[in-house]
């Protein structure tokens, strides 16, 4: 089937990233995150030893009143978004991409649909990798019978397991993903924070599939890699997005295809782009987490080897496989460029800040963020 096709065609790209490991990890416990918020005294200036790395001033008054926000955790969503995304996808495929999504969570065969190309669009499987990963092996476009798989704004929906088996997945996924984010991130966390807090999250947790075809039947990557906590860089660059996408934070998989092929994510905050490794920052038992691959500007990627002018997105793939011209993933903005040799301490979210120390001097840093 084209289903299947475009999934193989996808994932027998990310086999060839032969290059993305650069560590061994293992599964331990994460960190403490914010040692602020968990009523831990956090020295800054000369007598803690930390020096404070040069900051971008954000025009704000320090004397303005900031409104107390509750801290609450976040409950699963189904219909994540992606502001970037939206530059070539309209309404019309939000809508329908919803709608598909509320058709499977509910075990139904049908799902209004805006266009036929859409309806092709979103049962590809590359679609639902990134977006609803349960869904991505488990459904496609309908071909049980002689009767057409869209017509009149209808698409039809095959499942590749019983429904009963698929809500059973369903309910487990939802739930992991919750149990996620409840261990990790908090609505009154802003981008930068729930960024960090999963990036700690997934380096201490996930590790690096080594294994040639780890998955097994019917599983797709971004559902097989958050579900068992492996994969490779694709698979681990997409669950960080989508984990991402989860509290609100736009966020998509890229990936080289140049010399190296590697792939990583793409993290959009207050229109600044910025591209995050979770591949690079697997760390091994007893290590602090690296800052080295985190929150780096387009730059500091062409300086590890990349070129950047050939950067491909699968959720940019039109039907026929094809990537849009004159796409662009700008990311200019190097607030933590003092990170990038640098591993990571803790977080206070109070006086935004990041401390950290850098791995060859030791020298201890500061690093303002309003982000």
């Amino acid at each position: 089937m084209k289903f299947y096709k475009a999934v193989s065609i996808f994932l027998t790209a990310a086999v060839l990233l032969t290059d993305c490991a650069k560590t061994e990890s293992i599964k331990t416990q994460p960190h403490e995150f914010d040692a602020h918020l968990k009523g831990e005294e956090i020295l800054t200036g000369p007598e803690s030893g930390y020096v404070v790395a040069d900051e971008k001033q954000s025009g704000e008054d320090p004397e303005e009143t900031v409104t107390e926000m509750v801290s609450e955790y976040y409950s699963f969503e189904p219909h994540v978004y992606s502001e970037k995304l939206s530059e070539i996808r309209d309404d019309n495929y939000w809508t329908s991409l919803y709608n598909l999504i509320d058709a499977v969570r509910s075990g139904e065969d049908t799902f209004e649909c805006c266009d036929e190309e859409t309806y092709h669009l979103l049962l590809d499987g590359i679609t639902m990798n990134h977006l609803y990963p349960i869904a991505c092996m488990f459904i496609t476009e309908y071909s049980g019978d002689d009767k057409p798989a869209f017509e009149n704004g209808i698409g039809r929906i095959e499942y590749a397991i019983s429904k009963e088996e698929f809500e059973d997945r369903k309910i487990k996924f939802e739930e992991d993903i919750e149990e996620i984010l409840r261990q990790t991130v908090r609505t009154d966390y802003s981008d930068f924070e729930k960024c960090m807090a999963l990036y700690e999250y997934m380096c201490y947790n996930f590790t690096y599939e080594y294994e040639e075809n780890p998955m097994g039947d019917n599983e797709g990557s971004t559902y097989h890699t958050i579900k068992d906590r492996t994969g490779i860089c694709c698979e681990l660059g997409s669950a960080y997005a989508y984990l991402l996408l989860q509290c609100g934070v736009d966020a998509l998989e890229i990936q080289s295809n140049d010399d190296i092929y590697h792939a990583w994510t793409y993290v959009t905050i207050n229109g600044e782009g910025y591209h995050c490794d979770p591949t690079w920052g697997l760390t091994e038992k007893g290590d602090p987490i690296r800052l080295w691959y985190f929150m780096e500007t387009e730059q500091a990627r062409t300086n590890e080897g990349f070129d950047m002018t050939t950067l491909d997105v699968p959720l940019y793939l039109d039907v026929n496989l094809h990537f849009p011209e004159n796409i662009s993933f700008p990311a200019d903005d190097d607030t933590f460029s003092s990170a990038w040799s640098s591993t990571y301490d803790s977080i206070d979210s109070e006086n935004n800040t990041l401390f950290c120390t850098d791995f060859f001097t030791d020298e201890k840093y500061e690093i303002k963020y309003d982000i």
